[in-house]
């Protein structure tokens, strides 16, 4: 009898030792990475849409197949409601990637921005997986993988970038799941923001482009000098590339001459 007690009690002190133990235990630690996309999403949700603002804009095309290239400067317009208008618009170089590259692009963005709906990057629309941080010039960035959860205009499989203290975009790159055009057939692109007065401003979009007919497009486009609210300005028309002008150009460049 003296023995079960005795055995008895070392399970209860035993017991009551793994209890006071738990209670004793130190907290888990935070997961900055966790606590940062967190923030991001909650940012996302109350996120308005960029509208009523104006912006320079620099847009050059290559057409590495042909060895031709054009360059575009003008006023970017979001309208109120949402529209994107270009303004001041001037070129030069090639009137061929003119037409066909770049008026194109900017067709196919005024549409995908109507036809998209919701693209947000946000668990809704994408899987996340955090894939580690980087450090420069004593600045940390959170890397996080993206997959998407439907095959939508708008939408891509990539990465997403945050400030490792604001929790603000830095970098998107991926390729879009579903191309905004039936002229581009695969878009693979890099997004980089500069963050200002605690927002992140679009800065720059680089894209490799294999279209139909001319091949591979390389395009950069820079937006500076952001202004809100947009001036008050006569709408002009934004290009738009006459039918059957790939089939009539690529008859002209068969080898990819000058």
């Amino acid at each position: 009898m003296g023995r079960s007690v005795g055995v008895l009690s070392l399970v209860l002190l035993g017991l009551a030792s793994s209890l006071s133990a738990q209670s004793f235990a130190a907290p888990a630690k935070p997961d900055p990475a966790k606590d940062l996309l967190e923030r991001y999403w909650e940012r996302e949700k109350v996120r308005k849409p960029l509208v009523n603002v104006a912006m320079d804009v620099e847009i050059e095309a290559t057409v590495p197949k042909w060895k031709k290239s054009s360059k575009m400067t003008a006023l970017r317009m979001i309208s109120k409601i949402g529209r994107i208008t270009y303004q001041k618009l001037t070129f030069t170089g090639d009137d061929v990637v003119k037409r066909d590259v770049i008026a194109r692009f900017l067709t196919a963005e005024t549409e995908a921005r109507t036809q998209a709906g919701d693209i947000s990057i946000s668990p809704s629309n994408y899987k996340f997986n955090y894939k580690g941080r980087f450090e420069q010039g004593g600045k940390i960035a959170y890397i996080f993988q993206l997959n998407p959860r439907q095959k939508r205009v708008g939408l891509f499989k990539g990465d997403l970038w945050l400030d490792g203290e604001t929790g603000l975009p830095l970098r998107e790159s991926g390729r879009l799941v579903k191309n905004p055009s039936v002229f581009f057939k695969k878009t693979e692109f890099t997004r980089r923001y500069e963050i200002r007065d605690g927002q992140a401003y679009l800065a720059e979009w680089q894209s490799s482009i294999e279209a139909r007919v001319i091949g591979r497009v390389e395009m950069a486009v820079k937006y500076s000098n952001y202004q809100s609210p947009a001036p008050e300005m006569v709408v002009e028309p934004v290009l738009t590339p006459p039918l059957g002008s790939l089939r009539s150009v690529a008859q002209q460049n068969p080898s990819g001459a000058k």
